[in-house]
């Protein structure tokens, strides 16, 4: 008898003391549940400092609030694999704003910038198109001194490998 009144109160102060991490357990497992939440396919088109298109997987949490993070990792084009990136950002609707900047090895001093993507609304929340602005190649500019360059992308579910 004695022993079940302990257990009983003792469950009972856990109760008490957990109660508020229940609400924070339930944000972080429906934060892990947003519809960005995955995997996705990332195409960048050829652009001034790169010739040839670039494809990218995207790992991506979204959090309940809007708030997005990942990871970015290069698979194509067979030179460039495992070039990482980390992204962080807000979704709003059909609007997705992201920034990115460089993980591990293979820093090249300008592979940064900002991510704006749009929901296609033709496809039926499986694709994002839009671009990235990253600092471009210093083209008959002084030392330190930038152009931005504009770089179309597009983030797809469709894997066809």
């Amino acid at each position: 008898m004695f022993q079940s009144l302990i257990f009983l109160m003792a469950g009972g102060v856990l109760g008490v003391l957990l109660s508020p991490s229940e609400d924070t357990f339930k944000n972080l497992v429906a934060g892990r549940r947003g519809e960005l939440t995955g995997k996705w396919s990332q195409t960048c088109a050829a652009s001034y400092h790169k010739p040839y298109a670039r494809v990218d997987v995207v790992r991506v949490t979204q959090r309940a609030d809007g708030k997005v993070s990942g990871t970015v990792r290069r698979v194509e084009p067979a030179g460039e694999r495992g070039r990482k990136w980390h992204l962080a950002g807000l979704v709003n609707g059909d609007e997705l704003v992201l920034i990115f900047q460089p993980r591990g090895r293979n820093y090249d001093g300008s592979s940064y910038g900002a991510i704006v993507l749009h929901r296609n609304s033709q496809g039926a929340r499986n694709a994002w198109c839009g671009s990235y602005v990253r600092p471009g190649t210093d083209v008959d500019r002084p030392t330190g001194v930038s152009n931005w360059e504009r770089v179309d992308l597009t983030w797809s579910r469709d894997f066809a490998k």
